[in-house]
């Protein structure tokens, strides 16, 4: 899979930005912080497809993080991993899935 300059290029200005701002937290506080890079956000629609097949497609069941779905044209309906879609969508080994706020607020991410 490619992964896009501005991809990679973003992931390294954001290492370096919190890895900045991360230093400036005096020592003994910095174990107990997590410090995390942006990747991108998770396609869904994508995810569905890889996981379960061309037939598969990304729904929303409500508003929470938690309430997307994948369905067929039968209507059936399966959780989708969102972990594995961003390990496979940026081709991250380290890289995970994050929501805050709804289901719309998906985004790829990984501990610096």
């Amino acid at each position: 899979m490619f992964v896009s300059g501005s991809v990679v290029l973003g992931a390294i200005v954001a290492c370096l930005t919190l890895g900045a701002s991360a230093s400036a937290v005096p020592e003994e506080r910095r174990s107990t912080l997590q410090t995390r890079a942006w990747v991108g956000p998770v396609d869904v629609e994508k995810a569905c497809q890889v996981q379960l097949g061309e037939d598969w497609h990304a729904k929303t069941v409500g508003s929470g993080c938690y309430d997307w779905r994948c369905q067929n044209g039968r209507g059936e309906q399966k959780g989708v991993n969102m972990h594995e879609a961003c390990v496979s969508q940026y081709s991250l080994n380290q890289c995970y899935g994050s929501c805050k706020n709804g289901v719309y607020n998906w985004s790829c991410n990984y501990d610096l």
